[in-house]
């Protein structure tokens, strides 16, 4: 609040924000995306998943299944994807929500030390 005024702040966030632009591409290992999500199973109850999809195929290129939600995951699926496609990764950009998993400074460093461009 500034002189009695409400002040609207940018998010800190370490990813830019853009608009929910269509992901179209014609190639693959241009564009991925990455999702983390949750699902329930009879054994273990509540189990999280998240994967790398390339959004030129639409091929899952990386996927963990823990049973905890942590950003770690998120960043091994990252590393899982970079290892199991070796991408040329000039110029890949990836995708993602503005969950707090995927916002974190250790999924932030990942994709970072891979020059990897997040959107």
């Amino acid at each position: 609040m500034i002189n009695g005024w409400l002040v609207k702040k940018s998010p800190k966030g370490l990813r830019p924000r853009i608009h929910g632009w269509k992901s179209k591409i014609d190639q693959s290992n241009k564009r991925w995306a990455i999702y983390t999500s949750h699902f329930m199973t009879e054994q273990d109850w509540w189990c999280h998943i998240t994967a790398v999809i390339d959004c030129g195929d639409r091929s899952i290129v990386g996927w963990r299944t823990p049973k905890s939600g942590k950003a770690g995951t998120a960043a091994a699926a990252l590393e899982d994807a970079l290892i199991s496609t070796n991408p040329d990764i000039l110029g890949l950009k990836l995708r993602s929500d503005n969950g707090l998993v995927l916002g974190s400074s250790g999924f932030h460093d990942v994709a970072k030390k891979a020059r990897i461009r997040q959107e």
